[in-house]
């Protein structure tokens, strides 16, 4: 995955079990995409969320600080995204989880 300078960034693994069940809605979406993470899922304290378009350059990166031991729920603006398939990718500690979304 690289950002808009063409820089690679991130690590495409995916953390076995941590963040599997972080769901995306709607799917497909026009302009809101809703990020929710149970709290089961939650270990560390930082969350870093980037959005790839499928050729890999990253068109949105967001940090939040979360509270472990509560659900996480983030609603992301995505009306400026050109309409197409991306990539979300959610990385809490050293896990990662990545998940495809539409824009439509």
């Amino acid at each position: 995955l690289r950002d808009s300078s063409g820089t690679p960034c991130g690590n495409p693994m995916i953390g076995p079990g941590m963040l599997a069940q972080a769901q995306l809605f709607p799917n497909p979406t026009t302009d809101l995409l809703n990020v929710f993470i149970p709290a089961s899922e939650i270990l560390e304290g930082r969350i870093q969320i980037d959005i790839f378009r499928m050729n890999g350059q990253r068109v949105y990166r967001q940090e939040e600080n979360i509270e472990v031991d509560s659900d996480f729920q983030l609603s992301i603006p995505v009306e400026n995204l050109q309409d197409g398939y991306y990539i979300l990718k959610l990385q809490v500690g050293t896990f990662i989880h990545q998940k495809n979304f539409v824009k439509r």
